[in-house]
């Protein structure tokens, strides 16, 4: 397979059932690059897949008026092909494979600890916000719903459990030790604003020293 034309290469295995997101992947990790000198994603395949002009078919108003006096990168029989895959793919897809009708109680709130994006809910998972990526900042990151759910529910009860929603305004009470730790802590920080006063600190270590 010629190595310099990407977009043959993606038509080629698109007519195989490869997904979009499956052949930007594979064109990035070959170091192809679109006509702009990018990595490619989804949406930049399937532009791709989708124009007349890689098969050397011209378009005026949305309406093919015959063949190009460029070379066509894609076979047009092979390029036709490729479009009535796509075409019939989507329909045969059962609807449990496309999504699911699950709530997901942490979403929004679930954050991936690799990447610090959101991960979103689906099919059982959250998955990282960059897991339909096909370039670079792709991360395959998940984890199992109904186990850190599980999770976050019985720490969130443990914490309400031990809450005091009694409204009381009372400081909770310290132990001697923490109350002489505070105090200690007092006397060395009014300790060293009485170095600072003198002039024997410069702010700058003042402030770190605090």
């Amino acid at each position: 397979m010629c190595r310099t034309c990407p977009s043959l290469t993606a038509s080629s295995s698109a007519s195989h059932g490869e997904t979009p997101t499956a052949l930007a992947r594979d064109l990035n990790e070959r170091n192809e690059r679109t006509a702009l000198g990018r990595e490619w994603n989804a949406d930049s395949v399937r532009a791709l897949l989708d124009s007349h002009h890689v098969a050397g078919i011209r378009v005026f108003r949305g309406e093919e008026v015959g063949r190009s006096q460029w070379p066509a990168i894609i076979n047009e029989g092979l390029w036709q092909e490729v479009r009535d895959r796509r075409t019939y793919r989507a329909p045969a897809v059962p609807s449990s494979q496309k999504g699911d009708n699950r709530f997901y109680l942490l979403r929004g709130i679930v954050m991936c600890k690799r990447c610090g994006v959101r991960m979103a809910g689906s099919l059982g998972k959250y998955l990282c916000g960059r897991s339909q990526r096909a370039d670079s900042k792709f991360c395959g990151r998940s984890v199992s719903a109904p186990t850190l759910e599980a999770f976050v529910t019985d720490a969130a009860i443990n914490l309400l459990e031990r809450l005091d929603v009694t409204g009381s305004t009372e400081p909770p009470s310290l132990t001697a030790v923490d109350q002489a730790a505070i105090e200690a802590d007092q006397e060395e920080l009014a300790e060293l604003k009485d170095v600072w006063d003198a002039g024997e600190l410069k702010t700058r270590e003042y402030r770190a020293m605090r």
